[in-house]
């Protein structure tokens, strides 16, 4: 199993890189994606998986509306959203303004 996990659109240049650095510290990474639009069919969290239209109708907590480089809706995980780098950071940015 690998130790590393990258979900992303796909063929993404910055996983290439991450890779490289990666086969240069020693690090097995696993790259899961797909073409940019096809990511509103995945579930994002860190076990990505494609859904089916059933599927998406079971998890209908996880749909969110998309905010950049989507349209319509993408389904996120709870645990994704407060896990996510981008998500903490932005958190953090909004606790230094207050």
């Amino acid at each position: 199993m690998a130790k590393i996990r990258i979900f992303s659109y796909l063929p993404n240049p910055r996983v290439w890189k991450s890779l490289i650095a990666a086969k240069i510290g020693g690090v097995e990474v696993e790259v899961v994606g797909d073409k940019p639009n096809q990511l509103t069919d995945w579930l994002w969290d860190f076990d990505a998986k494609f859904l089916s239209e059933q599927e998406k109708l079971e998890l209908g907590t996880f749909k969110r509306d998309s905010k950049r480089g989507f349209s319509g809706a993408i389904y996120k995980t709870d645990n994704f959203m407060r896990e996510h780098p981008s998500v903490q950071f932005q958190q953090d940015l909004l606790e230094m303004k207050r």
